[in-house]
């Protein structure tokens, strides 16, 4: 109960601090892109906090809210194709996407990265149909977003240290040192 209240803690912080950032316009943000951190802060710590434990429910809630985080901030800074037809490749991506965090925290059921090699290759083939999206526009939106919030990565960065180092076990520690 004690991590999910410091968990909580350091979001409220995190999110206070960008929210301070903006107002002092040290950084040129939107609401939308605070919400869409957040939701990409948490769901990376939370897969981060449970990976190795075989929890999949806490796996797959993580990875679809890191994801979720990443529709929003896509949603408000890409306007190339209309939403509604993304919906289904976006689904299937992110299922995708959660059978391959399953398989790195499981890899004795190879099933999970058989099947998630059709549910991510999908929508690449079909968004590289329609023609709006190559790897080279792909690349430099990655590339782009970095340049933009170095900032807001680097405090993630450090949130996500943070949160592993809080969850070494000291017990652990110490049995290891009397043997």
């Amino acid at each position: 109960m004690d991590n999910i209240k410091q968990f909580f803690a350091y979001v409220l912080l995190i999110g206070s601090v960008m929210w301070g950032l903006k107002a002092f316009e040290v950084l040129d943000i939107t609401f939308p892109f605070i919400f869409s951190f957040l939701f990409i802060l948490i769901g990376l710590a939370t897969v981060v906090v449970v990976f190795g434990k075989h929890d999949v429910p806490a796996i797959i809630i993580g990875t679809t809210m890191f994801l979720v985080g990443i529709l929003i901030y896509l949603n408000q800074n890409f306007d190339s194709v209309p939403w509604a037809t993304l919906l289904l490749p976006t689904a299937m991506f992110m299922i995708g996407i959660n059978l391959i965090v399953l398989f790195l925290d499981n890899p004795k059921v190879p099933a999970f990265l058989l099947v998630s090699s059709v549910f991510v290759g999908f929508p690449f083939f079909f968004l590289s149909i329609e023609g709006s999206m190559t790897m080279i526009s792909l690349l430099e939106a990655i590339v782009s977003m970095a340049e933009k919030y170095w900032l807001i990565i680097f405090l993630a960065a450090i949130s996500v240290i943070l949160l592993l180092l809080q969850n070494k076990n000291p017990k652990k520690e110490e049995d290891d040192l009397l043997n």
